[in-house]
């Protein structure tokens, strides 16, 4: 995205996406999930809906047997993002594919993302390897993510920058212990969510305080009965000065089969 969805222009976007709308066959009354009134204030709203969702992100990446696409939506019609990896055969590359939005005009401070999702396999069966699908950034401290395994949702947080594109690779296989970077947590949060059907999943990242960087991220899966613990965030890994940077992903690793993850409706806000 070029800049976030802008308060000053609601009424615009509002009559943009309802025509937008008659034009992909979307009832008028029924406007996108983004051109509703109550989510005219994100710093960033995305439904695929309308318009070029590209042209809204700040990076888009596919490499190793990936693909994204925009697909019909049964979770919020008309569209989704779908972003597909091939079966990785165990000692392969690993693959990723997915888009960010980077807040270049912002400082780190606390940052809620939501989002709807969908893991879609083959079989119906769990994970076999490890699947990437989220990574918070601050751009002068470090970094967290989460990813889907055969263990459950995994959380990772990092204190370098420099090493954050890790945390979809050779990191997103360490569950058990910290690895060899300064700083790493690794650790599993939780059960894994119910496969082939759509979850939202709530995450805030929250600096403790204290001014030295520490804090802890947060996972709610909404629907899933059991709770998730809280992701440890290492002194010096949130930068009030960095720049906040979100990744969705399908990072999937030697040894997955193949696997698409589904978004829709998803959002960031941010707090000083």
């Amino acid at each position: 995205m070029r800049g976030p969805w802008l308060r000053s222009a609601f009424g615009l976007l509002a009559l943009n996406a309802l025509a937008c709308a008659s034009l992909i066959n979307l009832p008028n009354d029924s406007p996108s999930y983004c051109a509703r009134p109550e989510n005219q204030t994100h710093a960033y709203c995305e439904d695929f809906d309308v318009g070029d969702a590209a042209a809204r992100w700040s990076f888009v990446f596919n490499l190793g047997g990936t693909n994204w696409s925009i697909a019909p939506s049964d979770d919020s019609p008309p569209n989704l993002i779908a972003l597909a990896s091939e079966t990785i055969p165990p000692g392969g590359a690993s693959a990723v594919v997915g888009f960010d939005k980077e807040f270049t005009d912002a400082g780190f401070g606390a940052l809620h993302v939501e989002a709807d999702m969908r893991l879609v396999t083959p079989d119906g069966a769990a994970p076999d390897g490890a699947i990437g699908f989220l990574l918070i950034t601050d751009k002068a401290g470090g970094c967290m993510a989460l990813n889907f395994s055969s263990l459950g949702v995994g959380g990772f947080s990092l204190v370098s920058p420099t090493a954050c594109a890790e945390l979809t690779t050779t990191h997103a296989t360490v569950l058990d212990d910290a690895g060899p970077d300064a700083g790493e947590i690794a650790q599993v949060l939780g059960a894994l969510p119910v496969l082939d059907k759509w979850f939202r999943i709530v995450v805030d990242v929250t600096p403790d305080g204290s001014g030295n960087g520490g804090g802890s991220l947060a996972l709610n899966i909404i629907g899933v009965p059991t709770g998730y613990l809280a992701l440890p965030i290492a002194p010096g890994t949130l930068t009030a000065s960095g720049a906040p940077l979100v990744g969705f992903s399908n990072a999937a690793q030697p040894g997955t089969h193949a696997i698409t993850v589904e978004y829709d409706n998803v959002t960031i806000d941010l707090s000083p």
